[in-house]
């Protein structure tokens, strides 16, 4: 079924010939019992998102619970909500929090997400040869979403970075453009999609019938 899901995006489709899912698998000792966390790796519409369930005694069962909690969360989740706009509040037009940052913008907007629990926004980065990668934590549906900037040379570039990219995500209103899926990269991983950074949060608190924690790694700017 997730996989049915994902080769029916219609923006950007999957080029052909390449695994539509890709699952790798994390491990860890109970006891004397070994079990299993599954982490499925997709492109959905050209953006390539890692998906992570819970703690299951087999692989199998793992990668049932990775699928079926992404599932729910595209369809169930995602397409009960009738439009962004409308959940932001701007389906009026109304005008967008001041801002003197996209950071700030990003929080602002976020509060104004009028979903079950309020969107809450959350900051790290990591430094490596010289250049700086941040991470822009947002609970969405009450599920953690991790989306990574770019690198770049100091860290207020690289929040603003991540912060434009939360907002093209999302839809807000003159971010819409922002980005758009890079053929070239989705061509060249399509059939190898990297790893997530280790930066992201899998969340080991999830629980039974709680959803899937997931990152997006976004596209070109345009």
């Amino acid at each position: 079924m997730l996989a049915r899901f994902v080769q029916g995006a219609k923006l950007f489709p999957m080029p052909p010939n390449c695994p539509v899912l890709q699952w790798d698998y994390d491990t860890r000792m109970v006891g004397t019992t070994l079990e299993f966390r599954a982490v499925c790796s997709f492109l959905l519409d050209g953006v390539a998102h890692h998906t992570v369930g819970i703690w299951r005694p087999s692989k199998k069962l793992a990668q049932r619970d990775a699928a079926e909690r992404t599932l729910g969360l595209f369809v169930s989740r995602w397409a009960s909500l009738i439009t962004l706009d409308e959940l932001a509040g701007t389906r009026d037009h109304e005008p967008l929090p001041e801002a003197r940052t996209e950071v700030e913008l990003l929080e602002k907007f976020c509060q104004r997400l009028c979903w079950d629990n309020p969107a809450s926004v959350g900051w790290s980065h990591r430094w490596e040869d010289g250049l700086c990668q941040a991470f822009a934590e947002v609970r969405l549906l009450d599920v953690p979403h991790t989306f990574p900037s770019k690198r770049h040379s100091t860290q207020e570039e690289a929040y603003e970075d991540a912060a434009r990219r939360v907002l093209w995500y999302l839809q807000c209103p003159g971010y819409e453009e922002k980005f758009e899926p890079d053929t070239g990269y989705v061509k060249t991983v399509a059939q190898d999609i990297p790893e997530p950074s280790a930066c992201w949060n899998k969340d080991d608190n999830l629980q039974e019938g709680q959803p899937v924690s997931l990152i997006s790694c976004l596209g070109r700017d345009v």
